[in-house]
Order: C-alpha cells, then structure tokens, then sequence
C-alpha cells in the first residue's frame, strides 16, 4: 500500500505525490476523490513525516475544514487523518492549532453519524496522547462532550469513548479530581457501571477506564470507591473458582487482570489509613494469592502490581499474610517473562523498604511485621540471587534491570551483613543502573542501601569504583544524609590507595573528575 511505499521511499515520494493530493482535496464535485485524497495523506504521515513537516500549517486547517463535510466518510476519514499528525498538532508552538483541533473534533464526537462519532472519538484519544498536560484547559468542555456522548453511543462507540477517558485521566491526572470535574464525570460513569450486567462484554473496557479514572481522582474518588469495590471483588473471586476449577469463561483472564488492576487503582488513589480495612480482605488475599499462580502471564503481572501498589500503604493484615506470596514473588523474579518479572521486582523492592518506613511511623508494618521479617530475611539468598543475574545482564529489559537495582539497594538497607559478601559481583551492574535513575527517593533508598553495604566490605567495591563514582556524579540534588555517606566512602577508598590515588583518579574521564572534585572535594 501507499504506506509502505511512504516507508520505503520517504521524502522522494512526495515531489510526485503532493500535486496529486491537492488536485484530490480540493475536489469540490466528488466526494470520493477528496476521501482519496485524504486518506493518501494520511498513509504517508509516517513514512514522509520530516517532508510534510513544512507543509502542514496549511494542510491541518485544510483537514479542519473537511471535518465539516457534507459527506460523512469525508468527516470520518479526516479525523483519522488529524490522528496521523497528532504530534505535529500538540507541539507547544502550534497552541492555536491545538485549540482548533479539539474544539472540531468534540464537535464531531456528538457529529449524527456513528462512525464520525467513532473516528472522532478515536482521534481525540490519540491527541490526548501527545497533548498531556496541554489538554488542562479543556477538560471541562472535554468532560461535558464525553458525558454527552455516553448517552448516544453504543455498543463499538462505548469501547472507544471509554478509552477516550481513561486516556483524558491519564494524561490531565489530578486535575480531574476537582470537585466541579468529579461532579460531571462520575455520576456517567457510576450510571454505567450499575447497568452493565456482570457479563456483558463492554465491563472490561469500563474497568480499564475506572482504573485511570480513580487514580486521576486520588483522595476525591473516595465516595465512589465502596460499591465499586465490593463488586470488583466479587468478580475477581467468581472468575478466581472458575479458573481453579478448570472451567474458566473465555474472558475470565482478562477480568481477573483488569479487576486486580482497578483494585490496585483504588490503592492508588486513597492510600493508608482509607485502605486498610480492603488490605484486610481475607478474600482479596485469597484472591491475590491465586492469580500470581495463574497460567496467564497479565494476570500474574496485574498481581504483583497490586501486591506492590498494597505493600506502600500496608495493614496489620497484609503484613502478617506476607509469609504467604513471599515465596510467590521471589519465584516470579525470572526474566524469561520480562512484564511480570519487573512487576514481580517492584514488589518485592516494596515490601523490604516496608519494614523501614514502618519502623519509623510505628504502622502497623513495624508494630506486627515479626514472622513476616523473619521470613522476608530468609528469602535474602534466592532473591539476591535471582536479582544478580538481573543486573549482570546489559541486554534485559533496561526498567527491569533498574528496578532490580533498586531491590538490591533496598535490601542492603534491610540486610546488610547478609548482602555485602556478595558486593563484588553486582557493584558494577547496580551502579550502571543507579546512574541513569532520575533523582528520586528510591534512588535515594537504593544508595543508602549500598553504602551500608559497601562499609561493611569497602573490598567488594575495588573492581567497581569508577562505576561508582559515575553513579555518585549522576546526582543533581542530594540530601545531606546520603552526601555525608557518599562523602565517606568515596574519601575513605582516596585514602586506602596513598600515593597511588593520583595516577588512578587521573585515568578517569575529565567531566566525571571535575564533578567529583567539586561536589565531593575528591
């Protein structure tokens, strides 16, 4: 097709095509040829993308007239065409055209035709993906078109308008949660979860929207949250039997995943103290115990995000029900299934760093965490282990070798004597990783973890201290606390080489000395 060969040729071909696409969208008389025209048009975005950047100011309000066509499949095929230069649209210098955009395209989400309706709606979804946060200022026309919407679509234009929103909250996050947003959204929504039957084919789609919704919403989605719960846990623990059974319905998976999900969602959203009677939940943890044994890669995935998602606002029963999913989680750290294994990771970073924020707010994390301590220090080898071959392994996934960093870290927070001995063989791979995080508290909890660790054996860092300083130089803002550490050891290994430090450090690369010089004094 035309976009392959847009792929193929890029830029040359639009010296022959261009003429024949204006000759076609200017075609007042035919109705097919300006649909040709346009759909041509669209076709080369990608493949011709840099050599129709010069032509697109005049191009986009062309395509912003042909949304008004009198001839539909005109209008459908040219909201799909605006989707193909989503990029170009929301570039923060095109900001008129940006507002020109959305306002033509919730005008054709309520247009009469249902697939202008779809086009459109679909369209915006893709806009609201490269808008961001520039679609602050229209969120409250946005929200009245979408609410409007939902009681015209049906069944195909529900799929799509769900998606539209999930996606809005997304990308506008807690500016969704003001009082004057929740008071239009939500009642829509509520109305349609309370009508759609527990098998009906359009919950899951509402499920995957409530989920964004609820974490865009935050503390405000509250009032909302107690009958959606209640009925998300009934069908997480209907499709749980189904499946245990070996009777599964075709879409239990699916629900199981997009359920775990929302309920992570919810977790999200209200935190600790709202969350701990759910976190309480012997049939939750029932449940949550189940789907990380499931046969079904996303339903393990969605399990240990909700497992990690409850282990940031733990309860006195989560807490004591930890022996139970400690074994489950080390054993998920494989990175044959890369999403469920860096879920997997994530958790189980969460939950060591548990017992250190729970010590310090005397939560129940710290007051009733005993057996579960005890049994977290004795899965130390095996996840130290798994999160070796992790780090040590440049080609992986680059998040899940970051996350696997960070569980190190942690873990030498938590356990210091038992992870120091092995220093030596994951220094160079955690700093690798350390260097590219952003400066954020797990980094910050990741080193600290390290520099325990490294006191405890300075040895197991001399293969590796280059890395290490790459790794300290990677801070733009530190807290005091860890630059006293940092500080210490990096000093510390300056001193133990004598005489020999000056022909070492001048081996290193000249920005990363100048750095160290002037922050650390090195």
């Amino acid at each position: 097709g035309l976009d392959s060969l847009a792929n193929a040729l890029g830029d040359e071909l639009l010296p022959i095509l261009l003429p024949i696409l204006q000759s076609s969208l200017a075609n007042e008389e035919q109705w097919e040829i300006r649909e040709a025209g346009v759909l041509a048009l669209g076709a080369i975005a990608e493949g011709c993308y840099s050599g129709m950047l010069p032509h697109l100011s005049t191009v986009i309000p062309f395509l912003l007239n042909l949304l008004q066509d009198k001839h539909f499949l005109v209008r459908t095929i040219a909201c799909w065409c605006l989707s193909r230069y989503g990029a170009w649209i929301a570039a923060p210098e095109n900001e008129s055209v940006l507002s020109a955009v959305v306002q033509l395209l919730l005008e054709r989400i309520l247009d009469p035709n249902k697939k202008v309706q779809e086009a459109a709606c679909s369209a915006f979804a893709g806009l609201e993906e490269h808008a961001g946060q520039q679609l602050v200022k229209y969120v409250t026309p946005v929200l009245h078109t979408l609410v409007a919407a939902s009681q015209r679509y049906q069944a195909k234009g529900m799929y799509i308008l769900f998606d539209a929103i999930g996606t809005l909250a997304d990308n506008v996050g807690a500016e969704l949660g003001r009082p004057e947003h929740v008071h239009v959204l939500m009642p829509s929504l509520i109305s349609k979860w309370n009508a759609l039957s527990d098998s009906d084919p359009m919950l899951i789609p509402l499920l995957e929207c409530l989920t964004s919704v609820f974490r865009a919403l935050g503390p405000n989605a509250k009032p909302f949250a107690p009958p959606i719960i209640e009925r998300s846990l009934r069908l997480l623990d209907g499709a749980t039997v189904r499946t245990q059974q070996g009777d599964p319905e075709p879409r239990d998976y699916e629900l199981l995943a997009c359920n775990l999900d929302l309920v992570s969602g919810v977790f999200d959203a209200l935190g600790s103290p709202e969350t701990e009677q759910l976190s309480d939940s012997a049939a939750l943890r029932r449940v949550l115990l189940a789907s990380m044994a499931s046969p079904r890669a996303e339903v393990r995935q969605s399990a240990f995000a909700l497992l990690g998602t409850m282990a940031g606002c733990p309860s006195v029963g989560f807490v004591q029900g930890l022996p139970e999913v400690l074994k489950a989680v080390v054993a998920a750290i494989n990175p044959d299934y890369v999403a469920v294994s860096n879920n997997a990771v994530w958790a189980f970073g969460e939950i060591v760093i548990m017992f250190v924020l729970g010590r310090e707010s005397g939560s129940a994390a710290g007051a009733n965490a005993a057996a579960s301590f005890a049994a977290l220090k004795q899965q130390v080898p095996e996840a130290l282990s798994r999160l070796m071959a992790i780090v040590g392994r440049s080609h992986l996934n680059a998040n899940l070798i970051e996350n696997a960093a960070i569980s190190i870290g942690r873990l030498g927070l938590v356990f210091p004597d038992d992870v120091a001995p092995s220093l030596n063989h994951f220094a160079q791979g955690v700093c690798m990783a350390l260097r590219n995080l952003r400066d954020d508290v797990e980094k910050e909890q990741a080193f600290l973890g390290l520099c325990q660790v490294i006191k405890l054996n300075p040895f197991g860092l001399s293969n590796s201290f280059l890395y290490f300083c790459d790794a300290v130089a990677s801070w733009k803002l530190c807290k005091p606390e860890l630059e006293a550490e940092l500080v210490q050891i990096l000093h510390g290994f300056k001193n133990s080489m004598g005489a020999a430090w000056k022909g070492y450090f001048d081996g290193f690369p000249q920005q990363l000395r100048q750095t160290l010089q002037d922050v650390y004094k090195l």
